[in-house]
């Protein structure tokens, strides 16, 4: 018997401008998965500003493509916040602008629904941790993983998103999944 990966759960998200977001957008892309809450004092500083890097990376990238080759295999970034009831979508939009997320892209997504199923989908999906903590720095604890996910939806590797140094191993292994994918 085949393995029986499991399928990511569509639940009710919209985007950092009140856009409504469907993970079935995310097929066929390759992505960068992390959790985070805008008013966290503790390690989303670091991810946050690590994810800017990658993300003002990617745009570089993209620029250099010439018009007639063909892209590469779509790279997209998603932040699920963990505190949507604090993260409203003016603050997820003055976030995106702070940390330099052109509002014509669609690439980089700070995503907001349900705070219960975020967190159930971190814990159940992405195998992160996420949830309430009033004894933590801002009321919540959570992984500080970013997540390198594959066109198909599998998880292909894990790194710390404080570090600047997993990042650049994680800038290594998109290039490597864009050249598998796109070989194909």
């Amino acid at each position: 018997r085949d393995t029986v990966f499991r399928e990511l759960p569509e639940i009710a998200l919209e985007d950092q401008y009140g856009i409504a977001f469907h993970h079935d957008s995310l097929k066929g892309q390759i992505r960068v998965v992390d959790f985070f809450f805008a008013s966290c004092p503790g390690i989303c500083i670091d991810m946050s500003r690590n994810m800017a890097a990658l993300y003002a990376e990617s745009q570089k990238k993209a620029s250099g493509i010439p018009p007639t080759s063909l892209p590469p295999a779509g790279l997209r970034f998603i932040s699920y916040t963990i505190d949507p009831q604090r993260d409203t979508r003016v603050v997820l939009a003055n976030y995106a602008q702070r940390h330099g997320i052109k509002p014509s892209s669609r690439q980089w997504l700070l995503l907001r629904g349900k705070e219960e199923e975020i967190h159930r989908l971190a814990e159940q999906y992405y195998l992160l941790s996420a949830g309430v903590d009033r004894s933590a720095p801002g009321g919540f604890l959570h992984s500080g993983q970013f997540l390198l996910i594959d066109p198909r939806g599998r998880i292909r590797g894990l790194y710390d998103g404080t570090q600047w140094a997993e990042c650049k191993i994680l800038l290594k292994d998109i290039a490597l999944l864009q050249k598998e994918f796109n070989n194909r």
